[in-house]
């Protein structure tokens, strides 16, 4: 019945196998190209799982038609192709002082002087 107290001597090799592995093998040079090859394949794995997403949609909507269920409210269905046609941020929001930097750039430019090319700063820090 003392399986709790005896679990310990019974993993203790196995145990010590791995942590002689992870010594041998996990080092900084193998995290670092981990972690690189990770971002690297970020934009891959995003893109996947949109076309996922909308794969997924259509699957919806063809099964309502198919079935004769009612559809989904227009407005829901309108935002869920919003969301899927934005994508994924990639890199966050800019922050107040990039946006800053971006209006400083445009004014310099030129470009900030009329129309619909002004850059406004919003209340929270980021810039549209």
């Amino acid at each position: 019945m003392n399986r709790t107290f005896t679990a310990g001597f019974t993993c203790r090799e196995p145990h010590r196998l791995m942590n002689s592995c992870m010594k041998a093998h996990a080092t900084q040079e193998e995290n670092d190209a981990a972690r690189e090859e990770w971002f690297a394949q970020r934009v891959q794995r995003a893109r996947e799982r949109e076309r996922k997403a909308l794969r997924k949609a259509e699957q919806e909507a063809f099964l309502r038609e198919w079935w004769g269920l009612p559809e989904k409210d227009r407005e829901a269905a309108r935002k869920e192709m919003e969301r899927l046609a934005r994508g994924e941020r990639i890199g966050g929001f800019p922050s107040a002082a990039a946006a800053r930097r971006a209006v400083a750039e445009a004014e310099a430019k030129g470009v900030g002087s009329g129309g619909h090319n002004n850059i406004t700063i919003q209340e929270g820090g980021r810039g549209r």
